[in-house]
């Protein structure tokens, strides 16, 4: 980030930026997801769901608005309207001010979270409203998280866009490894590993694609 930017372009030595989300104008091997893929497959089954309303939740957390970016530029792609589509803000203090009601929500609502430590927490707070998905709206999270809440009862196992960050984190390895022993310091490239789709309880179960 702009603050660990200038020491990093300080140091000598090979460097490999991993488990940031969008590419930085830098000299440096960069290891990010592409939630493209997964961002079109999850709209192309929001079409077939039928959904007409889409609210997608997120931080100011810089890797949360580069998933809330790409999402809103798939549902636009895939025929969805600005009117459709409502975006939310989250404090960083994990306080939710939900400024939704029951009302806002039927059976063809999409509802998203960008960062995965707060789909317990959305979930609980429409829980409150007696909201639960998928039989009165849909939840996909970015990320995922499903293991974070195993052992809470009564939630059930969340549709989510994920990528295998243990392949992600051994190309980003064998990358830093590679310019060490050429004795390359700098080197631009960014490699993006694929995102996808993985259908769960939470919602989104019609769409005829791979289902986990």
């Amino acid at each position: 980030d702009d603050l660990t930017l200038p020491f990093i372009r300080s140091l000598k030595i090979p460097i490999v930026i991993y488990r940031s989300e969008y590419e930085y104008d830098q000299p440096y091997t960069q290891i990010i997801p592409d939630w493209n893929v997964g961002a079109e497959e999850l709209f192309n089954a929001a079409r077939m769901e039928k959904i007409d309303k889409i609210i997608i939740c997120h931080t100011q957390y810089q890797n949360s608005l580069a998933r809330v970016n790409v999402f809103r530029k798939h549902a636009l792609n895939c025929g969805f309207t600005t009117d459709q589509i409502t975006e939310i803000e989250i404090p960083n203090n994990q306080n939710i001010d939900f400024p939704l009601n029951k009302n806002d929500f039927t059976q063809n609502t999409l509802l998203i979270s960008c960062t995965a430590l707060y789909t317990v927490m959305l979930i609980s707070e429409l829980a409150k409203l007696d909201l639960y998905c998928p039989d009165d709206y849909h939840f996909i999270c970015a990320d995922d998280a499903s293991k974070l809440w195993e052992s809470t009862p009564g939630l059930s196992e969340i549709t989510s866009i994920d990528y295998s960050h243990r392949d992600a984190a051994y190309i980003a390895a064998s990358k830093l490894i590679s310019m060490a022993a050429k004795g390359v310091p700098t080197h631009y490239q960014t490699i993006k590993i694929p995102t996808r789709l993985i259908i769960r309880e939470s919602g989104l179960k019609n769409y005829k694609g791979d289902i986990l």
